[in-house]
């Protein structure tokens, strides 16, 4: 049997867009560092020979510093949430060729598309465990990982806020869910407390944390996705 038989198409297309995300992520963060470098440049040549530190300053501050802070923090935040939403969303529809694969294959009732009534890679969770009964044991690990970058890119997609509230008693759902929200963004080490408006903001129950998506968690996310997969399509057949 030839390894792409044995594989499954599934699986190989598994890899290769995994392999088009590695290869994307290090073209997209070698381009902020380029940019960066690129406006550095021009400015140390535009204060070529001026020898006033207070003139140098006044040339940053007028002329620079915005640019400076948009390629530091505003675009690379923009670029990443964009990888992470992409990623997730890559997630999702290859769970969902998995389910029908095994569906038509072994003649699965209820089928895949009966089972509307969560989140699709929570469905497709349910759907290998409890219908193509699927040991899942293998990828435990990853799927808990996998829940708190669904929360993170819940909030790029329905919120997309940069600022986060901490409520400090939760009294129902919501304020519990905003809570689970930033708690995902802190096990990523995503999430700031703001320290000015600790003193204002506790008297009222509410903190403040400052969200910035760094490179490591796009790689760490990506990592996590590869890994389940490979786990996954190790244990089924999808030839």
């Amino acid at each position: 049997m030839s390894f792409f038989v044995k594989r499954g198409w599934i699986a190989i297309s598994i890899d290769m867009e995994i392999i088009a995300f590695e290869k994307y992520i290090e073209e997209m963060e070698s381009f902020i560092k380029n940019q960066l470098h690129e406006l550095n440049e021009q400015y140390e040549k535009q204060i070529e020979g001026v020898s006033s530190d207070e003139e140098k300053t006044h040339i940053f501050e007028y002329q620079y510093e915005d640019q400076f802070y948009h390629y530091k923090n505003e675009f690379p935040n923009i670029l990443r949430k964009s990888f992470i939403i992409s990623l997730y969303s890559f997630l999702e529809q290859n769970l969902k060729k998995i389910c029908k694969h095994l569906e038509k294959k072994h003649n699965l009732k209820p089928t895949f598309a009966s089972k509307i009534e969560k989140a699709i890679v929570q469905n497709c969770y349910e759907y290998l465990n409890e219908t193509a009964k699927v040991d899942l044991n293998i990828v435990q690990d990853e799927w808990g990982k996998i829940r708190k970058i669904n929360k993170i890119r819940n909030h790029f997609v329905h919120d997309g806020n940069d600022v986060l509230d901490k409520i400090l008693k939760p009294r129902h759902w919501k304020e519990r869910r905003t809570n689970q929200i930033l708690n995902a963004f802190i096990h990523f080490n995503l999430a700031t407390e703001d320290k000015k408006y600790t003193d204002i903001g506790k008297p009222t129950g509410i903190l403040k944390y400052e969200i910035q998506i760094s490179d490591e968690f796009c790689r760490e996310s990506l990592n996590i996705i590869k890994s389940f997969f490979e786990k996954l399509t190790c244990t089924i057949k999808l030839y």
